[in-house]
């Protein structure tokens, strides 16, 4: 059996970086441009790179993800870039992985032991395409004289990613950074610019919902209403949904996915379950919190 020599971890040095973002290079989510980086490496026969932490300051926060080559165990190099990790850090409010995870993703065991607790939920539902239009359908004809004349929708591919950023920034459900990449990136790793809906009350964008698709499902990545009367919200949120369907109805996508954080998003599940959805996964934002952040959630 052939051993491997076990990795040694640095920071990265000047005309690194390039390599250490390769890693994340079939990720979703990426580092930002202002990331700094801890490589594990091996020496024999020559110096490479097997895995990177990028680390990169959000406010009062840290934030961090993780990426190995295909063939290294994360057993190998989470540990050490984990433990490197915190002992370089200066500190902060709170130092996060940077992308939400279940609890069988690879990286989360090593996570838990190194003392990082789950700090928020996000849940993650799925419905049948074909029931969910009709239970739309049956909302929008109840209520269709309700909505505003004021109100109108435009696809994303009319705007930039600027004009919905004051809408999902509270939610922190994305950076500006991943929203710009997904907004430009064609589907399925990109938002579909024609089915993503933005609902605007005369100039004032009020809601959004952005949409990827794979042809059998259509998942709603982010679906943000403003705070506006309880009543409004409903109706917005049925000319959102009922924007995306009318579009996706000749391409027939199977399922519709929904995700929604368990207490500021809430309205997100509860939709799900209105248009006959069921809960299928839930993931976590894993952090090392101080003394004023939430804590633990079960």
């Amino acid at each position: 059996m052939t051993t491997h020599e076990p990795p040694t971890v640095r920071k990265a040095r000047p005309g690194e970086e390039l390599r250490a973002r390769s890693l994340f290079a079939s990720e979703d989510t990426k580092p930002p441009a202002d990331a700094e980086f801890l490589l594990a490496l091996r020496q024999h026969p020559v110096e490479r790179i097997v895995a990177t932490l990028a680390m990169w300051k959000r406010e009062d926060d840290l934030e961090f993800l993780l990426a190995r080559l295909p063939g290294v165990a994360a057993v190998e190099v989470a540990p050490i870039l984990i433990s490197e990790l915190d002992r370089i850090v200066p500190d902060f409010r709170e130092v996060a992985c940077g992308r939400l995870l279940s609890p069988e993703d690879e990286w989360a065991p090593f996570l838990e032991a190194a003392g990082y607790a789950r700090t928020r939920k996000e849940r993650v539902f799925e419905a049948d395409a074909d029931i969910a239009r009709e239970h739309l359908n049956r909302f929008y004809q109840r209520h269709a004289k309700s909505f505003p004349q004021s109100w109108r929708i435009e696809p994303i591919s009319r705007h930039k990613p600027e004009t919905v950023w004051p809408l999902i920034a509270a939610y922190r459900l994305i950076t500006p950074e991943d929203l710009q990449l997904l907004w430009n990136l064609p589907p399925p790793r990109g938002y579909h610019r024609d089915w993503s809906p933005i609902l605007f009350d005369g100039d004032e964008p009020i809601g959004t919902i952005l949409v990827r698709s794979n042809g059998r499902c259509i998942a709603i990545d982010i679906r943000v209403v403003k705070p506006i009367p309880a009543k409004s919200r409903a109706l917005a949120n049925i000319a959102l949904l009922g924007f995306i369907l009318d579009q996706t109805a000749p391409n027939s996508p199977r399922v519709v996915a929904f995700r929604g954080d368990e207490s500021a998003h809430r309205e997100t599940a509860n939709l799900a379950f209105r248009l006959g959805g069921h809960e299928v996964l839930q993931r976590y934002r894993y952090a090392k919190v101080g003394s004023d952040t939430t804590g633990p959630v079960v």
